[in-house]
């Protein structure tokens, strides 16, 4: 039986993008005659020889043959471009020739003219008309040294030139070399009912393609919300440009399954894990590393929060064939946010801008970096986590240079108590002061710290605030507070404290 081959002479016309795969759609038009016909065709080797596809139009489809194999000779597109290194290599072979019989007749000329001119001044002076003579030969050796001089920077421009387009085809090749020596071979009968069939493949691409999110968040204070710029960044490096594609989006991984799993019994296995029984665990043997004595049970299972979702990209896009992606626009939304500043002037005397957004849309965003803007102004690079529908998620926005927080040290006083045994006491007092240089009113949230003691002998007392916190912490010595700023208003926190040392040896510092 005669095969009628068909290497890529095909047209992807769509494709469901995953993150690591994509589920391609390409289409050709064969020629047939009216009854059975044979064809071969070449896919892609990152084809899923398993995974593929096909349907008919203009006829009925008899038997298909799955076979991935290497080829003997590279094939079309590698072969074609090998054909153009070997052809811009030979060029590069001609130029440095060139180049090299420039430098050394540039060499000899120099040397003949310094022949020249030392006879100058030994056997010529006296004879007008042969220094004449030899004077114009040493200004035509001049120029044609110069002519040449330019002829080597010419020729070197060339072979920069050439040299920068080995390395574009070298690259290209190494990345279509797999397409080249091997791929999936399809052989195929059918019986045509039309001269012209139409043939549609599905298949499924598992190397070499995806995409990853990319953001820009834009966060709008005065109407509570974030705008959300969703970017897909797309790629596809599998030798073959997709050009005019209708694309989607998954965040899912792709279903291959052709029949449901067989039924078969679940059944209770019975096995002693002896760190489920407190009394076995032993210092000896410790259930998890670095914890000593502590019973051992298995984590539960991972909570699936969310459902695979599809995004399909309006019109028609081109996917060239390289490792640089393409970036898609797949989602804009504005989502509601609640905004507040954060400042915790004891380790760092900075005003951040913080947001909390609440998905209440039923779109999935993926994690991803992401820009991140204050209205308009750039504020630098972030990650936006994974935020599922009716779920939320903290970003920080960076340092807000617009309120000013400030901590000093006001008193410390050192002293001592008690008549028979004596205690030595360390007074302290803080300010804490914030303003608010914005032209509209901000929340912020204070974090203020006092010392917390590890030493029975030295005890934390006499804690006074100016104003009330919101959230105490005592084991470590936290103090939060909701301050609410307007334009150009300042806020001043005090507090104090005492720390007590029940010896007179032991040294207190830290504050």
């Amino acid at each position: 039986m005669k095969f009628l081959m068909v290497f890529f002479i095909f047209k992807v016309t769509k494709a469901i993008i995953y993150p690591s795969s994509a589920i391609v759609t390409d289409e050709r038009v064969l020629k047939a005659k009216i009854g059975v016909n044979s064809y071969e065709i070449i896919l892609n080797p990152f084809v899923d020889e398993n995974s593929i596809k096909i349907d008919v139009e203009g006829g009925k489809l008899i038997s298909v043959d799955t076979k991935r194999e290497k080829f003997e000779k590279p094939v079309e597109p590698l072969k074609s471009l090998q054909d153009s290194l070997e052809k811009l290599k030979r060029l590069q072979n001609i130029y440095n020739n060139e180049k090299e019989q420039i430098k050394n007749a540039i060499e000899f000329l120099k040397s003949f003219r310094v022949a020249y001119s030392e006879k100058v001044g030994k056997e010529y002076l006296e004879k007008p008309f042969e220094y004449r003579k030899l004077s114009e030969t040493i200004d035509y050796l001049l120029e044609k040294g110069e002519e040449l001089g330019r002829k080597i920077i010419d020729v070197e421009k060339k072979i920069n030139e050439i040299n920068k387009k080995i390395d574009i085809v070298s690259r290209k090749i190494n990345e279509l070399k797999p397409v080249g020596e091997e791929g999936v071979k399809l052989k195929i009968d059918l019986k045509a009912n039309s001269t012209n069939l139409k043939l549609t493949l599905e298949y499924l691409v598992k190397a070499r393609v995806g995409w990853y999110p990319f953001y820009e968040v834009h966060a709008l204070p005065d109407e509570e919300k974030c705008e959300i710029t969703g970017w897909a960044k797309v790629y596809q490096f599998t030798g073959e440009n997709w050009n005019n594609v209708k694309i989607t989006l998954s965040t899912g991984t792709p279903h291959l399954r052709l029949k449901p799993p067989d039924i078969i019994a679940w059944n209770i296995i019975l096995r002693e894990i002896p760190f489920l029984v407190k009394e076995k665990a032993t210092e000896r043997e410790p259930a998890i590393p670095g914890m000593t004595g502590m019973p051992y049970a298995p984590p539960p299972p991972p909570e699936e929060k969310f459902l695979t979702l599809h995004y399909e990209i309006p019109g028609f896009t081109d996917i060239p064939s390289r490792k640089e992606p393409v970036p898609l626009l797949y989602q804009k939304t504005k989502l509601k946010s609640k905004f507040e500043h954060y400042t915790y002037p004891r380790l760092d005397q900075k005003v951040y801008f913080k947001g909390k957004i609440l998905n209440i849309s039923e779109n999935l965003f993926v994690g991803g970096e992401a820009n991140l803007y204050i209205e308009k102004e750039y504020r630098g690079k972030g990650y936006l986590n994974i935020l599922p529908p009716n779920d939320s998620t903290e970003l920080s926005f960076g340092e807000d240079p617009e309120i000013k927080v400030k901590r000093e040290k006001k008193v410390h006083e050192v002293y001592k108590k008690g008549l028979v045994k004596k205690s030595v006491v360390h007074h302290l007092e803080y300010e804490t002061s914030l303003k608010n240089l914005r032209k509209r009113n901000v929340k912020v949230i204070l974090v203020e710290q006092v010392p917390v003691s590890t030493n029975p002998d030295v005890k934390i007392g006499n804690i006074k605030f100016s104003e009330k916190p919101f959230e105490v912490k005592e084991a470590e010595g936290v103090y939060k507070f909701k301050i609410d700023l307007n334009p150009n208003q300042e806020f001043k926190l005090k507090f104090s404290f005492d720390v007590v040392s029940a010896k007179e040896d032991i040294r207190i510092g830290g504050f």
